[in-house]
């Protein structure tokens, strides 16, 4: 019965902590504009980085909808968060799936796999406006 009743309490803790990181990644997204910083794309030995790229995304308050500013062009989105993965679908044309590398307040960061000639990995560091 004991053993029963403390893997009873280790799944609940499990849920209620993976619940706890989700809600506080749509917390630091929610209503807020985050300005891409960085992006670094790795595709096998080669590096590619934009260091002053000029894309921001905002976060609606009301959460699942925004904007996508990439230089002079606007783009409404809709946003998703579930286990530590941020879904972005741009106008219904592009669906960007990001796992959360670093999530925080002012920072995070975002990493994204992808095939084009070959397999691309993109990683976007973002701040708080």
């Amino acid at each position: 019965m004991k053993k029963i009743l403390l893997l009873s309490l280790t799944v609940f803790s499990l849920m209620l902590s993976s619940c706890s990181k989700e809600t506080m990644i749509t917390n630091e997204l929610d209503g807020e504009i985050w300005k891409v910083t960085n992006i670094s794309t790795v595709n096998g030995s080669n590096t590619n980085t934009n260091a002053s790229p000029s894309i921001t995304y905002t976060f609606d308050k009301e959460g699942g909808k925004g904007t996508k500013m990439d230089g002079s062009n606007t783009y409404n989105i809709t946003w998703s968060v579930a286990d530590e993965t941020l879904t972005v679908v741009v106008e219904g044309w592009a669906t960007y799936t990001y796992t959360i590398k670093k999530s925080g307040y002012s920072k995070q960061t975002w990493e994204r796999t992808y095939s084009f000639i070959g397999t691309n990995v993109e990683t976007l560091s973002l701040e708080k406006q």
